[in-house]
């Protein structure tokens, strides 16, 4: 979006990670959450949880938003926070539901969402628990496969 360069914002060349007491947590930010590389890459760097800020600037549409984080957030055994930012920035109506997502099997409802907001164009609080005793459980019982030699020989600078 031309606007977010006027806003100072730029792409950026790494997926750091954070830890916050003793959680491991990635910060991609908006479209980011679009690509499974950056999950795939957020979760070899050690992620438990990625929380996506992200501020769309168009009407709501859910099949915009299933592009995002709740499809990286099934393929790459993390938990997910969807942050959205809703109202009026900068003479722009910005929507999105912000949610708490988990891997389907250990979601209560089977369908990936802990919490989710109501509506897409107001203010809203989710709350969840994120219980890593569980992740870390299904990780050991159901591993991810990935061929780490093929990535690391046609993308050698994410991939050491």
């Amino acid at each position: 979006m031309p606007i977010e360069a006027e806003w100072g914002i730029s792409p950026g060349s790494s997926i750091p990670t954070f830890n916050l007491g003793g959680v491991i947590v990635s910060v991609p930010i908006c479209m980011d959450a679009t690509y499974f590389e950056t999950f795939r890459m957020a979760r070899f760097a050690g992620a438990d949880i990625v929380a996506i800020p992200s501020a769309n600037p168009e009407p709501y549409n859910l099949w915009y938003a299933l592009r995002g984080i709740w499809p990286r957030v099934q393929e790459s055994q993390v938990y997910g926070i969807g942050a959205s930012m809703v109202g009026q920035f900068a003479g722009q109506e910005f929507t999105g539901r912000s949610a708490l997502l988990a891997p389907l099997e250990l979601s209560p409802g089977g369908d990936g969402i802990l919490a989710q907001t109501m509506t897409s164009d107001r203010e809203d609080v989710v709350f969840a628990e994120f219980d890593l005793s569980l992740l870390y459980k299904l990780r050991a019982e159901e591993p991810l496969r990935f061929n780490l030699s093929l990535y690391r020989k046609y993308l050698p600078g994410l991939y050491r």
